[in-house]
């Protein structure tokens, strides 16, 4: 029995997807750039995330 009916929106969730891996590309690219290196968990870890 379902208590509430939820039909996902898939437009929204692939135009979330791609710009969170966008997001994730910039600051991958920043990082490299500003030559931050500390801070590659993070860029590691956006990128796992995205689909």
């Amino acid at each position: 029995m379902l208590l509430h009916r939820y039909t996902p929106n898939v437009a929204a969730a692939v135009i979330f997807a791609v710009t969170f891996l966008a997001l994730s590309m910039l600051l991958a690219w920043k990082n490299y750039r500003g030559r931050s290196w500390y801070f590659s968990a993070m860029v590691v870890g956006g990128l796992s995330k995205s689909p």
